[in-house]
């Protein structure tokens, strides 16, 4: 073997070893940079979602001096608390993780949309329950996927 391939492999050995180096370098900070940001999504979501009966009633009812939250109180949360109290005990409600609560809150919704919807034509405040859904995260997507 001539000294020019003995160079020219040196040389390639060195790049790839460099090269593979950068590349774990990159690789760690892409990673480093999606569980940062990862984190960020998840604690918004976290904080910013209903995640149990006494946040929902809360976020609703803590200002009945608004017209939109009374009615949204008494005519939404009010019959959704009574569904779930008389599925739930109050401890398990307690207790809940945020998904099954959010999965039983759903159930709840189809379970009284009847009473819900009529009470809220009474006051021509129907969209109220559209706003609901949108508000407390993930439940209009659940209801999609309920009613699919």
């Amino acid at each position: 073997m001539d000294i020019s391939k003995i160079i020219f492999l040196a040389v390639g050995i060195i790049l790839v070893f460099l090269l593979v180096k950068v590349i774990n370098k990159v690789f760690k900070m892409i990673i480093l940079l999606g569980l940062i940001a990862l984190a960020a999504v998840y604690g918004f979501f976290y904080f910013n979602k209903i995640n149990n009966i006494s946040d929902l009633h809360e976020k609703y009812c803590a200002n009945i001096s608004d017209r939109n939250d009374s009615l949204t109180c008494f005519y939404i949360v009010a019959p959704l608390e009574e569904e779930l109290h008389t599925q739930y005990s109050e401890n398990a409600l307690k207790e809940m993780s945020s998904e099954k609560f959010m999965v039983a809150l759903s159930r709840a919704v189809i379970a009284r949309s009847s009473e819900i919807s009529t009470n809220l034509k009474k006051n021509n405040a129907y969209e109220l329950l559209t706003n609901f859904k949108k508000e407390v995260g993930g439940l209009d997507s659940l209801l999609r996927k309920d009613n699919q």
